[in-house]
């Protein structure tokens, strides 16, 4: 009981220091205004006391708790109700090019969190093994800054690079799928399925975004095709 108690004084005290100082002023306001309409219906201080101080915090505190914590829930719903009228989405456009392959997803709504992850799904030429089929965080670029999540607001984007070419002076040059987790996964030029995920915080109305991409290489050229 006493460690049930402790919680709900815990809950409490953080609630109150939530509240801004504007609430509480509007609520003190409120309960003044309460309290001095009041006066004409309280008990006599003389005669009834206790009666009175009860009555006094009653209608002093009342409204104080109540209104300041109606604009707390307000505040706290009303990002949520934004969301819901105008849930956040994104379009994600995948571009092949010399040297490297990237995701672009472009933002639209209220500004949320993102996040992508990669898996190989599948070899394009069979007798190969799938060499990394394990689901793997990538890294968000925008402006220069390489994110494992990233805040967008409306009509942002961010780009994650898929795959790249990769040179040695002892061999010929190379295809890798790229992640943050690993220095690539060497794949074969003949090209790989890859399967990404974008998910967002808050989540989005229809969950998890999954889109598949072919991916290979001839010579300096990665070529993506968007199979999904």
């Amino acid at each position: 009981m006493a460690k049930s108690a402790d919680s709900w004084v815990t809950k409490g005290r953080k609630f109150l220091e939530s509240v801004s100082f504007y609430h509480w002023l509007f609520g003190l306001a409120v309960s003044g205004w309460t309290l001095w309409r009041s006066r004409g219906v309280m008990p006599e201080l003389a005669t009834y006391p206790a009666s009175y101080f009860g009555a006094a915090c009653f209608l002093f505190f009342g409204p104080l708790f109540v209104v300041t914590g109606s604009v707390k829930i307000a505040t706290l719903a009303w990002p949520k109700i934004k969301t819901w009228r105008n849930p956040h989405f994104v379009v994600p456009i995948a571009r092949g090019g010399a040297n490297s392959a990237t995701l672009e997803i472009i933002h639209h709504g209220p500004t949320a969190t993102w996040e992508v992850r990669r898996r190989i799904s599948g070899m394009l030429n069979e007798s190969h093994a799938n060499p990394d089929p394990v689901l793997r965080k990538c890294y968000l670029r925008r402006d220069g800054r390489k994110c494992e999540t990233l805040a967008l607001k409306d009509g942002e984007s961010a780009s994650v690079l898929l795959a790249s070419v990769q040179r040695s002076e002892w061999s010929s040059p190379w295809m890798v799928v790229d992640d943050l987790e690993t220095d690539g996964t060497r794949v074969p030029d003949e090209g790989v399925i890859v399967e990404i995920e974008i998910s967002a915080q808050p989540p989005m109305p229809d969950g998890i975004i999954v889109r598949r991409f072919e991916i290979s290489r001839d010579g300096r050229v990665i070529y993506v095709k968007d199979l999904s």
